[in-house]
């Protein structure tokens, strides 16, 4: 449940696993309804594209869509999408100051900023930046890529999610990656709406909501 990493301690993977957003009802329907937006995103622009939450210290995307020319990349983005690393997971660190300061327990970070919960300077900038502009830019994505993300709100303002986009750099177009992640954060906001409205009707009436 607790694991010690240096001089403090962080949540184990146990109470991640616990905790992962991938397990609430909230999650599930927000997975369903947005995947056909995710797939017309693909279509349209050709590009990577991605739902995801936290887990640990890395992104977990539960839902990645993609063509034959983004397979190996694909495979990268799978299995390590570091929180730093990504910017998905500078988007999701952005909007859960928690999430980044344990981060920077687990990197080893020093603090250098003492009002970046133990992150680095420069990182503490970046993360403030996303949260003004609501939008990350990360050009360190593996393969060379390109890639943007945007939150999703719940009714809270709680950022559960984060969608992507990832292209090579000779396609990547900012204008459009921005765009089509802001029209799909709008449907997804829009799902996470209608979830809290079902689940207060099935509350009021006592019969479940399918």
């Amino acid at each position: 449940m607790v694991v010690r990493a240096g001089y403090h301690y962080r949540h184990g993977e146990a109470v991640c696993r616990l905790a992962r957003p991938g397990s609430t009802q909230e999650l599930q329907r927000l997975r369903r309804g947005i995947l056909p937006s995710l797939i017309d995103v693909h279509w349209r622009t050709g590009y990577l594209v991605g739902l995801g939450v936290a887990s640990g210290n890395v992104v977990d995307f539960v839902h990645l869509i993609y063509s034959s020319t983004y397979c190996s990349a694909a495979e990268r983005i799978e299995n390590d999408s570091q929180l730093a690393g990504s910017a998905a997971g500078r988007v999701l660190m952005a909007f859960d100051p928690g999430l980044a300061a344990r981060f920077a327990v687990f990197a080893g970070y020093r603090g250098e900023d003492e009002n970046g919960g133990g992150l680095p300077a420069w990182l503490s900038a970046e993360l403030r930046e996303i949260r003004q502009r609501e939008v990350s830019f990360n050009p360190r994505v593996p393969g060379a890529l390109l890639a943007a993300a945007v939150p999703v709100f719940n009714v809270t303002g709680t950022a559960v999610a984060a969608l992507s986009v990832a292209a090579p750099r000779r396609v990547f177009n900012s204008r459009e990656a921005h765009s089509s992640l802001q029209a799909t954060r709008m449907t997804a906001q829009r799902i996470l709406r209608e979830t809290v409205a079902a689940d207060w009707r099935s509350a009021k009436t006592g019969r479940p909501v399918e």
